[in-house]
Parts: C-alpha cells; structure tokens; sequence
C-alpha cells in the first residue's frame, strides 16, 4: 500500500500493508517522500490521504493508480495528493518525480537559494559564491543542493547516493565514489572562499554545518 522501491534502492524505506499500520509508521518516524498505492487497497485511500493532511506534518505524497484514470487522478488531487503515476511504473520517472517532490516541498517552491556567500539558482542551476561562478559537474550540483536542503543533519553515504545517484542504483557496488565527488565539491568552494562547510562525522557519513 504505502511506499514503493525496488529492493536495490539503497535508502531507508518502510513498506506499510495496511492504512493503519502506515499511520503507526507515521506517528514515530519521519519521512521525505509518501509513496500512495491504490492498487488492491482495502479502505479508500482518498479517507487516508485526507487524514494525512488532517494529522501528519507536510509530507510529498506521490499516489500510484492501479490504471490510468483521470477521475480518480483528479480525485486524488483533490483528496491532497502531490503528484499521481499508474501502473506500470517505470523506474527513472518513478525516481525522477521522487526528486522533484522532495525539492519542492524542501525548498518550498523558491527559485532561488541563498545560504551566506552561497548563491544557487534553482531555474538555471547556476551556483555562486561571493557572486563568482561556482563550476560544477551535474553530481556535485546535486550533491550541494541536497546539503542545503539537510543543513546540520547527519547523511549517510548510503542515502546520499540514494538521492544524487538514484537513477544508477542498481550498478553500486560501494560507496566510495561518494566521497571523492565531496572532496572535488569541498576543493571548488574553497578555492572560491567559501567555509568549510561540508564536514565528515566518523562512522556516520557528512553533514552541511551551517554553524560555523
């Protein structure tokens, strides 16, 4: 019913059987994303979606049609639903409407990021620091974005592969690539006089100090 990835998908998910074990889940954890099937629900998920805007903090939900039907899609639209997608579901879209809820509602629809002497524009994916151009790879642009939206949280290698590098996660067979496209993010922003933000927490994964 209630969260779908494919077994390979190298993030912490919980996957719900029913409505009221999805509102258990709910009511001790926090997620970014809500992933709503309606294929072979038993309650109408229309009474579960209200209850999520009703009793849950903002929370993207994608909710996923057994078959595409407009009625049901507006319906679910109007019920709260963020976006909609019906079987079968191919991964990259899966993946890629993934992202852009999470950017949305991280980001809460602004175009443009400003931390500092960090400048990121969100339309033309221009980063800037101290108003220099910051030139960066697809990856660390993603991987730069992601830390702005995570400020002071500890992320695991594993999940920040998960996000920058979804679309490609069934071919990870370590995570040590991670940290050598943090090293040339790190190295670009110094050079431009940027803090040192970006920090490594032993044993746990980075995190985005903005206290410094």
């Amino acid at each position: 019913m209630l969260q779908i990835h494919p077994p390979e998908f190298p993030v912490r998910f919980d996957l719900s059987p029913d409505f009221e074990d999805a509102k258990d889940l709910l009511s001790t954890a926090s997620y970014d994303v809500l992933i709503l099937d309606g294929k072979g629900a038993r309650t109408c998920p229309n009474e579960f979606l209200a209850y999520l805007r009703k009793n849950v903090e903002p929370l993207p939900v994608l909710y996923v049609q057994a078959h595409k039907n407009q009625e049901e899609m507006i319906s679910a639209f109007d019920a709260g639903a963020d976006d909609c997608l019906s079987h079968p579901i191919h991964r990259d879209e899966l993946y890629a409407r993934i992202r852009a809820l999470y950017r949305r509602y991280r980001f809460q629809g602004k175009e443009e990021l400003n931390f500092e002497e960090i400048k990121l524009d969100l339309e033309s994916r221009e980063v800037r620091i101290f108003d220099h151009l910051l030139v960066l790879t697809k990856m660390e642009y993603e991987l730069l974005l992601y830390f702005l939206g995570n400020k002071n949280r500890v992320l695991a290698k594993e999940k920040i592969a998960a996000y920058v590098w979804q679309d490609h996660s069934d071919s990870l067979v370590d995570f040590d690539f991670v940290y050598q496209h943090i090293k040339n993010l790190r190295k670009k922003m110094k050079a431009l006089g940027a803090k040192p933000y970006i920090q490594t927490v032993y044993g746990l994964g980075y995190r985005f100090n903005s206290r410094i």
